[in-house]
């Protein structure tokens, strides 16, 4: 009889042992698959920068396809989920420039042609974190 209620009683913390962990694991890849706050899209009179609504400020912009990476003249806020359009002619205005590779002048860029409609081009950004203003009291 005693054997039976510590066999039982094992057999419990294992179930609930391993029902943990297959939430937790399930709960780490949904965050896995979470988009990201920004992503882009080229539409007809530019590149769209949209996402999740909240605050991020976009810096600059990468392309994929080349390594190529542009500053922003001004950083640009994109608050709402639809997003800004930076056009077709703004990106043409940028300076795409390569990063140093390892072991190379930190400063020895290699210029790049803009991307081309259609590139695959990301957003380089930094979510705000919101302060809190305090009452003297």
């Amino acid at each position: 009889m005693k054997a039976a209620i510590v066999v039982v009683g094992w057999l419990v913390v294992l179930t609930l042992w391993t029902v943990s962990l297959t939430m937790w694991q399930a709960k780490r890849s949904l965050e896995d698959r979470e988009p990201p706050d920004l992503f882009t899209r080229w539409e007809e009179d530019g590149l769209r920068v949209m996402g999740r609504d909240g605050r991020c400020l976009v810096t600059h912009l990468e392309n994929v396809e080349n390594g190529g990476i542009a500053r922003l003249p001004e950083p640009v806020w994109v608050v709402e989920s639809g997003g800004v359009v930076i056009s077709k002619r703004n990106l043409a205005k940028l300076e795409w420039k390569t990063p140093a590779a390892s072991f190379e002048d930190v400063f020895a860029f290699t210029n790049q042609l803009p991307p081309n409609a259609g590139s695959k081009v990301v957003v380089l950004y930094q979510n705000a974190v919101h302060g809190r203003f305090m009452e003297r009291n």
